[in-house]
């Protein structure tokens, strides 16, 4: 995730899509983190429709975690150039 966000911050937004579909391939903690990464290089590459299922996708599986478990933290530290 560290890695997706500082390669945002340097402009590749294809590389950082990449990095962020690898994190999202794992089971790791920030697995559904990696997907707002995702969207938002998507978003970033004018790549919108791709973008909103991403994000319906990612709405419809936290909508199937019982209340207070689904773990997403989304990081406004970054920001772009």
């Amino acid at each position: 995730m560290d890695a997706g966000w500082l390669t945002v911050r340097h402009g590749d937004a294809e590389a950082a899509l990449s990095l962020f579909r690898r994190a999202a391939a794992c089971d790791g903690e920030y697995r559904l983190d990696a997907h707002i990464g995702i969207v938002d290089q998507l978003y970033a590459l004018g790549r919108a429709a791709e973008a909103e299922h991403v994000q319906e996708n990612l709405r419809a599986r936290l909508d199937t975690e019982r209340a207070g478990t689904a773990r997403l933290r989304v990081s406004t530290t970054w920001s772009r150039r």
